[in-house]
């Protein structure tokens, strides 16, 4: 898990992975009301830059679509 800047609107986005599933998380820092941590060996994630860098970048482009609107 890590926290970015958005270079959109400036907010603190949390990222994340699900290392069950692979899928990954981009949403406002700010949203973030709880969190719990677990050690649990799970199924590791190929590539977890790169699944990480796909959600930033999806987050980004909603970011800019909000902006519009």
């Amino acid at each position: 898990m890590t926290i970015l800047v958005s270079p959109v609107s400036g907010r603190n986005v949390l990222l994340g992975i699900e290392v069950e599933t692979g899928n990954a998380h981009a949403i406002p820092f700010q949203l973030v009301t709880n969190a719990v941590v677990q050690n649990k060996d799970g199924i590791s994630v190929k590539s977890k830059l790169k699944i990480l860098k796909k959600a930033f970048s999806e987050y980004i482009k909603a970011e800019k679509n909000l902006q519009k609107n």
